[in-house]
């Protein structure tokens, strides 16, 4: 169903000037809605549908017509063809939708439907073609990892018919018994849902089928070296062109570098598929932006920012995504649009970048980086400098700094700023491994626990890609420590990624005889756990602290805990 913010208009405060402008000139109206004005009152009660061919024919007549007539005065008798619906699901709009044209199909000539409410009220539009009248939005989403499957989850919600692909059999077998993959809020609710219902499906790639819409969720890889993989992005293209129809979209949603969409994916699936983009199928470049563990809520109402290859595309791209997100933005061209992502996450990690710089420079001088960044931003309106962290990392903002190196000569900053933050990802076991030297000569092996596996703990998620937690793991399995790995995302403990983790339980039984503890992740649930066991200590303790959710221990009267943080090596 097809929102009505931009092709609806109040009888009693709208001239036909106004009916004109908006008819003629509004550019985010679906194609098969140009041309057509929805008229309501003042309380959005639909009065009636007015065409462009009912102004010129007003303003053919001699009667000294004008402009600022109200459209009231020309409209003519209420569209004959309407659909009455009280359901509140997108998805049992579409289907009620379906039983009501088969029980009463729609003469030839309608191209869309108005839906109301009992009292009236317009809700929206369904286009529906000519020769189908229960055709609805069949959507193929390729790639079933964090993008795809939240987005299918999405897309089911706002009543699509959705098969998400994957080349993962053991990822599309698994989701075809409801085991899910990804922890995010609501997730699982969601696909259970849409899955019983049968308008969210899964399949291997191998098997990908026609459909009105596609959307590219794999992913492209770079090297430190600038090399980017393509790969993923080449098959995903040659698939689609293999079974795409004339009339369909391709919106793609990965990160690319400036002028992929235009100079090699949209070349590419011409050539595979004999069919010309703008004019045979439609292509935007419609980028993901969404957070890992609210990503659901993201969808619905971050703005969707959409490039389209011709202004049609725009158009038909605006359509399709305000069925799912509350609001879109219109950029100028494809490169815009990519540019946009890319400057989203290479801003983010710039900005990270700085506050870490000040640890590495905090750290010559034994000062507490969250302390000396929490007193420059106080009182001071002109700049928030972010806090530091034990380096940054996940999917996104270890790679598209990288991606926006490499479209441009001139993206300078983003490489410098990814080394900063790697060598702030080496700060705990630098200073690890100096207390080690004067505290624990005599042991013959360490143990070591490490809190917080996740690239991030806020909001909490089980991805570990690129985590900066990896680098004080790898180094304490290569000096041979006996490490023992807790996330709050898994309190029974289990496994994320490839690591093995432990109970949360087990912590409080190690606390009384480990020699390290490290704080990685910044989930809420660290600060929870249980330090009385500090009283007891008969043996040095290393502590770090990497997301300061432990300050009071700076004043930790026992001689034995040695507290360190970002900047602060005591």
């Amino acid at each position: 169903m097809i929102g009505i913010s931009c092709i609806n208009i109040q009888v009693d405060t709208s001239s036909i000037r106004d009916a004109w402008i908006c008819s003629t000139y509004n550019k985010n109206i679906h194609p098969s809605l140009k041309g057509y004005i929805f008229v309501v009152d003042s309380s959005g009660i639909f009065l009636g549908v007015l065409t462009d061919g009912d102004i010129r024919r007003f303003l053919a007549t001699g009667n000294h017509p004008s402009l600022q007539t109200q459209i009231g005065m020309i409209l003519g008798s209420k569209t004959s063809y309407i659909f009455t619906c009280d359901s509140e699901l997108e998805s049992d709009i579409q289907r009620e939708f379906i039983n009501y044209k088969q029980s009463y199909p729609a003469p030839e000539f309608v191209k869309f439907t108005p839906v109301l409410t009992s009292l009236r009220s317009l809700r929206g539009v369904i286009v529906t073609p000519v020769n189908d009248p229960t055709h609805l939005s069949t959507v193929s989403i390729i790639g079933l990892g964090f993008v795809g499957l939240t987005l299918a989850a999405a897309c089911a919600q706002s009543g699509m018919f959705v098969t998400g692909y994957d080349i993962n059999s053991d990822i599309v077998d698994n989701l075809c018994q409801l085991s899910i993959h990804i922890k995010e809020n609501g997730l699982r609710q969601v696909i259970e849902k849409h899955f019983n219902d049968s308008n969210l499906s899964f399949k291997h790639s191998s098997n990908l089928c026609p459909s009105q819409t596609y959307i590219v969720c794999v992913g492209s890889r770079i090297s430190n070296d600038l090399e980017v993989d393509r790969q993923d992005l080449y098959a995903a293209a040659s698939s689609i062109a293999s079974v795409l129809e004339p009339g369909a979209s391709i919106y793609l949603r990965s990160t690319v570098e400036i002028g992929f969409t235009r100079s090699i994916f949209i070349p590419l699936v011409e050539s595979l598929s004999s069919l010309k983009a703008g004019t045979d199928f439609t292509v935007c470049f419609t980028p993901e932006r969404t957070i890992e563990g609210d990503a659901l809520n993201e969808l619905r109402n971050l703005p969707q920012i959409i490039g389209g290859y011709s202004p049609s595309c725009l158009a038909t791209g605006i359509s399709f995504w305000s069925q799912i997100a509350k609001s879109t933005i219109s950029m100028d061209s494809l490169e815009a649009a990519e540019i946009v992502k890319l400057a989203n996450n290479s801003f983010r990690d710039l900005s990270f970048a700085f506050a870490n710089q000040l640890a590495l420079i905090c750290s010559s001088y034994n000062i507490d980086a969250f302390d000396l960044i929490t007193a420059a931003n106080e009182g001071y309106p002109r700049n928030i400098i972010s806090l530091p962290s034990p380096g940054v990392g996940g999917y996104c903002l270890s790679k598209d700094p990288l991606l926006l190196t490499a479209s441009s000569p001139k993206a300078i900053l983003s490489k410098p700023a990814r080394h900063i933050n790697k060598l702030a990802a080496l700060l705990p076991t630098d200073c690890f491994s100096n207390w080690i030297g004067s505290n624990v000569n005599n042991k013959s092996q360490i143990s070591v626990a490490i809190l917080g596996i996740t690239f991030k703990g806020d909001p909490p998620n089980t991805d570990v890609r690129q985590s900066p937690s990896i680098s004080t793991i790898d180094w304490c399995y290569a000096n041979n420590c006996v490490t023992h790995l807790f996330d709050a995302v898994v309190p029974d403990g289990g496994i994320i990624g490839s690591y093995d983790c432990q109970p949360m339980t087990d912590l409080s039984f190690l606390l009384y005889s480990i020699d390290a503890i490290f704080v990685l992740n910044n989930n809420k649930s660290n600060s929870m756990i249980d330090l009385s066991f500090l009283t007891s200590r008969v043996s040095p303790l290393f502590f770090y602290d990497g997301w300061h959710q432990f300050s009071f221990l700076k004043n930790c009267s026992s001689k034995l805990i040695a507290y360190y943080t970002l900047g602060l090596v005591p």
